[in-house]
């Protein structure tokens, strides 16, 4: 009997059959049954508190704004855009891009399959190690319709293959062939009338709008071509040029605005991959050029580190690549996402950190003795000779204060020092504890041995590390 009230239930209320949970952007669920979705939003029958409303795409979150529509053929799914391949991304002293895949090269020049033309570029004009492989769209390196027509011979679909044909509509969609697009979609409506219905209808309808204006498919291509060759600027212009086109259907301004947040996705994504890969390098070049300037006092180098480097590095980065320093820089750095630990060592100058070791106290107490006891029996042998006892000689190594340290070390030293410094006080990075590396002058004694004058053995505070034993260092991400 339970199971029967089920079925009917399932019978009188088939809208339970397609229940969508629905987040808006203010927050709030909607559990409900979508009735009709068109370019404008949703009409929805709400199935907790019942009735019928329309909720424009607006007001919906993203996520689920982008599953709905993806669903029901009014967007383009991105996961299964335009297809990659093996090829280059060239990056020449001009600071322009080449994406495509190398035809022929010899140590001249290359020659590059760009989007179905070659292109020969001299090496000359290719910056160092300017020849990135990695994959690339296949636009990139044919011409759309080229590639189309040999994956359309690859499959071969007979009338009836309804999954191939689907295959080969997804990739013609992706590819900015709407007519084929269209037209292999008509062959699955043929071979069955009832395969996702929906979908098909709403994609038909935007597939033909597309295909009726030349002008707005080119646009748009042009637009997408722009964003996977990371060219931002240039694809947004392009999609305010399509909106300024008389008679835009409405369903292709829907599919503008989503172009926009995707773009501005991929240009985020890819301004933040550069940022956390060029900072470090901006970082050390700066910190390189401040270790070579001799005037440069260690009390200014603690304050440049602490608070003025970052900022210059952050506006180097904006500079370059025409980037907002706040809103976009310094945001794209906090979502650096570093996930390998680096490491940053204080070296000879750890002891400018670390302070007096409490061994350097002990052994200068014990050298002050012997050299006390050495002086006292040279003037009672003296004495006895009738002879007055000289002062005692000084003849160990005297380390270093911090300053004189500082001012006599090595450019290559101080580097090192101020990258470990920046790296644990700057506060632009999680430090995630510390390093420990063996003093190289004294083997991480503290001190070191010299024979006395009446042939004992000495300890003398080991004038690099000054009795810290090891250098200390920062690991941080």
């Amino acid at each position: 009997m339970r199971r029967l009230l089920a079925l009917l239930v399932l019978v009188l209320c088939p809208a339970w059959l397609h229940a969508e949970d629905l987040v808006l952007v203010d927050g709030r669920y909607l559990h409900v049954s979508i009735l009709e979705a068109n370019d404008r939003g949703l009409r929805v029958k709400l199935l907790d508190g019942g009735g019928t409303v329309f909720v424009p795409w607006s007001l919906i979150r993203e996520a689920d704004r982008n599953r709905i529509m993806i669903a029901r053929g009014l967007k383009e799914d991105e996961s299964s855009r335009i297809p990659s391949e093996p090829g280059v991304r060239i990056t020449l002293k001009t600071g322009d891009e080449v994406v495509g895949r190398i035809d022929a090269q010899n140590d001249k020049e290359l020659s590059v399959m760009v989007a179905g033309t070659k292109q020969v570029i001299p090496r000359a004009n290719i910056v160092k190690d300017g020849i990135e492989q990695t994959q690339v769209p296949v636009t990139a390196i044919w011409k759309s319709a080229d590639y189309f027509a040999k994956r359309e011979a690859e499959a071969a679909a007979t009338d009836d293959d309804v999954a191939a044909h689907m295959d080969l509509a997804r990739l013609a969609d992706a590819l900015g062939l709407y007519e084929q697009a269209v037209g292999h979609l008509l062959k699955v409506r043929a071979a069955d009338a009832e395969f996702q219905k929906d979908w098909i209808a709403n994609t038909l309808e935007r597939l033909e709008a597309l295909a009726k204006n030349k002008v707005l498919r080119d646009e748009l291509d042009r637009a997408r071509q722009q964003a996977m060759l990371n060219q931002f600027d240039k694809a947004v212009a392009a999609l305010d040029e399509i909106e300024k086109l008389p008679d835009v259907p409405a369903g292709i301004r829907a599919e503008i605005t989503t172009y926009r947040e995707s773009f501005a996705k991929k240009r985020y994504e890819y301004f933040r991959r550069i940022v956390a890969n060029e900072y470090d390098l901006v970082l050390k070049n700066k910190i390189r050029a401040l270790s070579r300037d001799e005037k440069l006092t260690l009390d200014e180098a603690r304050r440049k580190l602490r608070s003025e480097i970052h900022k210059e590095v952050v506006a180097d980065l904006a500079a370059r690549h025409k980037l907002d320093p706040k809103n976009e820089v310094e945001k794209m750095w906090e979502d650096r996402r570093w996930h390998a630990t680096r490491f940053a060592m204080y070296g000879s100058g750890s002891f400018v950190i670390l302070g007096v070791a409490k061994q350097a106290q002990q052994l200068q107490a014990e050298m002050q003795r012997a050299m006390a006891q050495a002086y006292a029996q040279q003037a009672r042998q003296q004495g006895r000779n009738g002879q007055q006892a000289a002062p005692p000689q000084d003849r160990l190594p005297k380390p270093p204060t911090k300053e004189e340290w500082w001012t006599r070390s090595q450019s290559s030293e101080r580097e090192q020092w101020m990258m470990a410094f920046w790296a644990e006080n700057a506060k632009k990075v999680e430090v995630t504890g510390e390093k420990w590396e063996d003093c190289e002058r004294c083997g991480a004694k503290g001190y070191i041995q010299f024979s006395g004058s009446q042939g004992d053995v000495l300890r003398a505070v080991c004038p690099r590390c000054q009795g810290h034993m090891r250098d200390r260092g920062v690991s941080y991400k």
